[in-house]
């Protein structure tokens, strides 16, 4: 069962009563674009991510961001902490870009 299952994507609405309230723990997926991509900036930003256990997974990235990180929360209040707390204050982050499913498409 894939994040948008578990999170009730294949049924096309999560439905707890609450908005702000998700039925059971989702998968974010976060983009990450640094201030620069030399050495410093680079040991810096991935030190400080092992700091914090909120942060999932992290994968440096070719394209138009630099790093991939994923967490999971079970209310989007518990994302905004981690953003506000977490991402926002990491070093040399230029870019925050976060993913929320809505509904699953394909497959059927």
């Amino acid at each position: 069962m894939d994040t948008a299952d578990k999170c009730g994507a294949s049924t096309g609405r999560y439905d707890t009563g609450r908005q702000e309230e998700l039925s059971v723990s989702m998968r974010i997926p976060i983009r990450i674009e640094l201030e620069a991509l030399n050495s410093r900036v680079i040991e810096l930003f991935e030190r400080s991510l092992r700091k914090h256990s909120v942060i999932e997974e992290c994968y440096a990235v070719a394209g138009n961001t630099d790093y991939l990180l994923f967490v999971s929360v079970k209310e989007i209040q518990e994302f905004e902490a981690i953003h506000r707390n977490v991402l926002s204050k990491l070093p040399g982050v230029k870019k925050i870009k976060a993913e929320f499913p809505l509904r699953r498409v394909l497959p059927i």
